[in-house]
């Protein structure tokens, strides 16, 4: 069986609505690559199931990114209707974890939550401890 030692342990977060409960998520500062200076902080949900990391296209836009001049795709959900968005590079950063980037698909509607995809678990390795509500995370070398 193999063995994985964590160099972090982090909690996970509570909702911004202020509601019950918690998540397996990340509090990131999102900018552009090559930044003027521009980055907005956003709270972004973990998801395992997410092939590619969705963020609110409002994000793009607030770091002065032209939205519309990214690359095209059309994000399918498991149920519902399909999604419209644009990939940007931007550069995530996490107070622990540092910096990483990432090339994120920015949503021409409103999304409920920003999500981190398996592109972003393919940069760390990651642990989940659902009865302790913790998260074990090496960014990789």
């Amino acid at each position: 069986m193999p063995e994985v030692d964590y160099q972090h342990v982090l909690p996970y977060l509570p909702p911004e609505d202020g509601e019950g409960g918690s998540f397996p998520g990340l509090w990131v500062e999102v900018e552009p690559i090559g930044s003027t200076g521009a980055s907005i902080g956003v709270q972004a949900h973990i998801d395992t199931g997410a092939e590619y990391s969705v963020f609110n296209g409002f994000i793009a836009q607030s770091i002065e990114l032209d939205l519309l001049a990214g690359e095209p795709v059309s994000l399918v959900p498991i149920s519902g209707q399909g999604l419209a968005a644009r990939f940007h590079l931007v550069r995530i950063s996490h107070d622990i974890l540092g910096p990483f980037e990432l090339k994120v698909a920015f949503s021409l509607g409103e999304i409920q939550r920003n999500l981190l995809g398996r592109d972003f678990l393919n940069l760390i390795q990651i642990g989940f401890r659902e009865r302790h509500i913790q998260m074990y995370i090496t960014p990789l070398p």
